[in-house]
């Protein structure tokens, strides 16, 4: 095994993949783009080609609200991953190990919903 672990830094504008060895140093992952959140108001593409969620932060405008996503650059695949709130607050779903996508990232569903800002590299 490895003597690093794989860590992510904030550096202002995205999330940077980092390594820290067994002494603590820090090191950035080169030609790495980094995590950009990317906020969506409605149902469509978030992201074509193989993508890794890593999080999503949810804002509801009501209860019962209702997000499919869907692994697919167009409507009507099977749903991969479903969240649904019975009330109006925020908050934040991360996925540990990320939820892993191959064809691209699709919002299928988009119900009650203000705002969903996806995490993905």
């Amino acid at each position: 095994m490895a003597d690093k672990t794989n860590i992510w830094i904030w550096n202002g504008t995205i999330w940077v993949r980092a390594n820290a060895d067994s002494s603590g140093n820090l090191r950035t992952e080169e030609n790495h783009v980094g995590i950009a959140p990317d906020r969506k108001t409605a149902t469509g593409l978030v992201n074509s080609g193989e993508t890794r969620l890593h999080w999503i932060v949810v804002n509801p405008s009501a209860g019962s609200s209702n997000l499919e996503l869907t692994d697919a650059v167009a409507g009507g695949a099977a749903v991969q991953i479903d969240l649904f709130h019975t009330t109006r607050e925020s908050g934040q779903h991360n996925f540990i190990p990320p939820a892993l996508f191959s064809t691209g990232l699709w919002i299928e569903t988009l119900i009650n919903y203000t705002s969903v800002v996806f995490g993905y590299d």
